[in-house]
């Protein structure tokens, strides 16, 4: 196993390096993929925030939170 002063610099670089590709496979999926399901689904942004959680199930939609 590799000692822990190496371990935590390879894992900041799978990351960044990771997030660079899941960013440019998505741009290629947006450019090269017609309008469908699959387009839909790998081109589905998530966004973090802080603050009240609001689910909202269509029929029924709440917030939890102040």
């Amino acid at each position: 196993m590799a000692p822990r002063r190496e371990v935590v610099p390879r894992m900041f670089w799978a990351v960044v390096v990771g997030l660079f590709l899941g960013a440019l496979m998505t741009k290629i999926v947006v450019l090269f993929m017609p309008d469908s399901a699959a387009r839909e689904f790998l081109t589905t942004a998530v966004s973090a925030s802080l603050g009240p959680l609001s689910i909202d199930l269509i029929a029924v939609a709440f917030v939890l939170g102040p």
